[in-house]
């Protein structure tokens, strides 16, 4: 949360990439320090994706990709934290400046699907895949898809991207 209010104040175009992910490592330290609960290492290296860079699968960013968080434009954060009791792993996408209709309208549908699984009471022995398909199905009814996981199980020291996976 830290993190999104930092980037929320800043200007468009006043950022790059990089920026993003070396504040990144800052707020997690700082907050690890806080809370009695170092940061002992990443748990993978951040996917920090701006525009088009945001929609390539496992994007590493680096001095010669970097590219700033352009007005109008969607920005990827996929990153996550070795602890001393846990690894944790998390996406978000915001938009930079103001959202177009579009933008509002995926992320209605995203947002729907997240509360459809949020709200589902399954049974023992539900596959990961099927629970994907409801977290799918607002999307789906729109003609619109992903093309990853909707979610993985995360280890603790180990790999972050564990099963049940899509």
């Amino acid at each position: 949360a830290k993190l999104l209010c930092w980037l929320d104040r800043q200007k468009p175009g006043s950022l790059d990439e990089i920026a993003v992910v070396t504040r990144l490592e800052e707020v997690r330290r700082q907050t690890g320090e806080e809370t009695q609960m170092p940061l002992r290492d990443v748990s993978f290296d951040t996917i920090s994706g701006a525009g088009p860079n945001g929609a390539i699968m496992h994007y590493r960013v680096s001095r010669a990709t970097s590219r700033k968080l352009a007005d109008g434009e969607l920005f990827l954060l996929d990153s996550g934290g070795q602890y001393q009791d846990g690894t944790t792993d998390i996406t978000r996408t915001v938009p930079i400046g103001e959202p177009t209709q579009e933008m509002r309208e995926r992320f209605t549908l995203v947002l729907k699907g997240m509360i459809g699984i949020s709200m589902l009471r399954f049974p023992a022995g539900t596959r990961g895949s099927e629970i994907d398909a409801v977290a799918r199905l607002a999307l789906w009814r729109h003609g619109c898809d992903f093309a990853h996981g909707t979610g993985h199980g995360v280890g603790s020291y180990l790999a972050v991207h564990e099963g049940p996976q899509r």
